[in-house]
């Protein structure tokens, strides 16, 4: 009996040892899974593209750092193309919102200021052809507003156009406002006014109109230019928009008339008339600034109002007249001639422009000089490029 009983004592002490071996085994092969789970990427929210975001984490890295209440400065090949492929259509802008609202929510200022340089740069006129109705949540609008708001001034302030736009796509108008409360940065605040009208349109106008009340200047400015961001005004629209603008041409603050006679570019009738007299008054009296050059530069660009709309073929003539006027003038300001040719090359790029050009390479002041420089090649490349397309059949003859 004692040799049973020893005989069992020695089979339980074996079968535990191997019991203990055998854990050990299975500790070492379920080591690599667990190992493994720790190298894999981090779960990211809904909606979150990892591409992309591993792009804006790379094109970070050469971000160089700077002062606390400057944006990094981000300006590198990477960021161009992330930029290109929005703009370039590869992109779109509305699906990629939820990973902008993710880096600008990240604890990495880097990553944070190429983010804002990025929306800025390629977000700042719209969210692209796929933004309506129903293409942006509202969950995605209100959490990129909140991150943007939660940045430094520098880095939310060039974030704020996207916010805008995604916020009043979504309809959420009166939270936007709410958000931006007077102790946010006056420069923060009057960028997003600046964008209201983009996807607000005429359901903006009336805060846009009580913005224009405000004592800030920079806040008056942001609302005379919201309009000006709003494209393809409809005769309705203008109807109501127009009258509005001329209440502020005689404004005191030079730059506030300036943004109001800006604005009454994409007027047209006997409003645009009013408007090319003032211009032309400033001219005789020699009082033209920036502000007249601004507005000549917005009266004729092409593709802004639909047809029918803005100045008609007469009063672009008679524009284009008062801007020769103007450039030839060597009593004036060469900066703010400068600023008048450079207008009048964005909208001309014919034979009568390049003769122009050609003049004033000769003249004494340098920034026109310059201008006239660069002017002419960009028209003797365009022209040439014109020559050489063959035209189609029955076309109307290229003008000279």
């Amino acid at each position: 009996m004692a040799s049973h009983r020893i005989t069992r004592a020695l089979l339980a002490g074996l079968l535990s040892v191997l019991a203990v071996a055998c854990g050990k085994k299975e500790d070492k092969q379920a080591a690599p899974p667990s190992s493994a789970s720790a190298n894999a990427p981090p779960a990211l929210p809904a909606r979150v593209d990892r591409e992309l975001l591993e792009l804006l984490q790379a094109a970070s890295k050469s971000c160089e750092e700077t002062a606390v209440t400057v944006r990094p400065n981000c300006s590198s090949p990477e960021k161009n193309a992330l930029v290109s492929s929005f703009n370039r259509g590869q992109r779109s802008r509305v699906k990629s919102l939820p990973t902008f609202a993710h880096t600008l929510a990240s604890t990495d200022a880097n990553l944070q200021g190429l983010a804002a340089g990025v929306l800025y740069a390629a977000f700042r006129v719209n969210l692209g052809a796929e933004a309506k109705p129903g293409s942006v949540s509202p969950e995605d609008a209100r959490a990129l507003m909140k991150a943007a708001l939660a940045l430094p001034e520098a880095l939310a302030m060039p974030a704020m156009p996207a916010v805008t736009h995604a916020m009043m796509l979504t309809r959420q108008g009166p939270a936007l406002f709410d958000a931006l409360t007077p102790d946010k940065a006056v420069q923060v605040r009057s960028m997003a006014y600046r964008f209201l009208m983009v996807y607000g349109r005429m359901a903006a106008f009336d805060q846009v109109k009580a913005l224009a009340k405000d004592p800030e200047t920079a806040i008056v400015l942001a609302a005379l230019e919201s309009p000006r961001n709003m494209q393809s005004w409809t005769p309705e629209e203008q109807a109501q928009l127009c009258p509005w603008a001329e209440s502020f041409i005689d404004d005191t603050r030079s730059p506030v008339a300036g943004n109001a006679m800006a604005l009454m570019s994409n007027c047209s009738g006997a409003q645009l008339d009013g408007l090319l007299e003032r211009i032309e008054k400033s001219v005789t009296d020699k009082q033209f600034s920036f502000v007249h050059a601004t507005a000549l530069r917005e009266m004729c660009r092409e593709g802004r109002l639909p047809a029918g709309g803005g100045a008609s073929e007469e009063q672009c003539t008679r524009a284009r007249a008062l801007g020769e006027k103007v450039v030839k003038n060597t009593q004036m300001p060469g900066r703010v001639r400068a600023l008048t040719l450079n207008g009048m090359g964005s909208r001309w790029s014919d034979k009568q422009m390049q003769k122009l050009v050609k003049q004033l390479k000769l003249d004494a002041a340098p920034e026109v000089k310059q201008a006239a420089e660069r002017l002419e090649r960009r028209i003797d490349e365009q022209l040439k490029r014109e020559a050489q397309r063959p035209q189609r059949p029955g076309a109307p003859a290229k003008p000279q």
